[in-house]
């Protein structure tokens, strides 16, 4: 038990600036241009695949090396989803969802100018988000030496391996808001089996925690995400710090960890809640989180996947 750190305290978490890791939009168009597209998803065939929603679907590889096929991997972290003609008349024509994190945007930019009669920017400005996956990486941290406590949203899941927390969840999968932690060492493994081994990611080399908020169906365009409040403001972030020797404290710290700060504030006697809710507040929270600074990183990214030939052609992070 107890974060795994130098005893000195000279290791310091580092978080990593803010990047996209799932992006997906829907572009209504005009009747007049139904045709057009269905005849340029047509004319790809070789890469048509099958994806639930919409009777026509095509993954593109939009990697850096530019392998002309999407199978270069599975994952499809480096492929591009598009879909037009949905099986539901009420949706939007079409679909894009891509991972700006892996993907190289210049390659999505080229193919949405290649498809949609008004390019890339028409899905830019005028698409909806369907689900928008922001993160981080936290470096020298392990997650199961973090306490995680997200204000009005309960824990819904936890996976282990060998006793220890690889991933967790709180909120519903199917919620409109789901923040995930996982750890990265472990998910960069899994991935990199199921690639080419040019595409394979280099597997940190020291312990890495994701911290990933996905926001689904908010019905708006992608710039206007700068004028969301901050979904990482009520994330709260405790670790274990030396309170081993309390066996009362660190048994409901221990609590925190597996079922949420409030679930573990229940299960104390009422006249003790109070006092416990304030001592995690004041002594167990980490002094490295700061969602200010994380979301300072919104513009950034945004401008990264919508103007995608200022830069790289990567929404990635740094």
């Amino acid at each position: 038990m107890g974060v795994k750190y130098k005893s000195d305290d000279t290791i310091t978490p580092k978080v990593s600036s803010l990047f996209c890791d799932k992006l997906s939009m829907t572009l209504p168009c005009e009747p007049e241009e139904h045709q057009g597209i269905l005849d340029k998803f047509y004319s790809y065939s070789q890469y048509k695949t099958r994806a639930g929603g919409y009777y026509n679907s095509l993954r593109l590889p939009v990697n850096t090396e530019d392998f002309g096929s999407p199978f270069a991997d599975s994952t499809n972290k480096t492929n591009l989803l598009i879909q037009c003609a949905p099986r539901n008349e009420e949706y939007n024509f079409f679909r894009a969802e891509c991972n700006p994190s892996h993907a190289n945007m210049k390659d999505v930019a080229y193919w949405m100018d290649e498809i949609l009669p008004l390019g890339y920017m028409s899905l830019m400005h005028g698409g909806v988000v369907n689900r928008f996956d922001m993160s981080v990486d936290i470096q020298h941290v392990n997650i199961d030496d973090l306490m995680i406590y997200y204000s009005n949203i309960s824990r819904s899941g936890m996976y282990l391996k060998a006793g220890v927390v690889e991933t967790l969840y709180l909120g519903a999968l199917t919620s409109k808001k789901t923040i995930c932690f996982y750890d990265k060492v472990a998910e960069v493994k899994a991935s990199n089996s199921k690639k080419w081994p040019i595409l394979k990611q280099e597997v940190p080399t020291v312990p890495t925690t994701r911290i990933e908020i996905r926001l689904k169906k908010h019905g708006i365009h992608l710039e206007d995400f700068l004028h969301i409040k901050n979904p990482f403001k009520p994330l709260k972030i405790g670790a274990y710090k030396g309170f081993e020797n309390n066996y009362e404290w660190a048994l409901f710290l221990d609590s925190v960890r597996y079922r949420g700060l409030q679930q573990a504030l229940f299960r104390l006697p009422e006249a003790k809640r109070k006092k416990f809710h304030k001592q995690f507040t004041e002594s167990a929270l980490v002094g490295w989180w700061s969602p200010n600074k994380v979301w300072s990183g919104i513009h950034g990214m945004l401008s990264s996947i919508i103007n995608p030939y200022k830069g790289d052609g990567h929404a990635t992070a740094a």
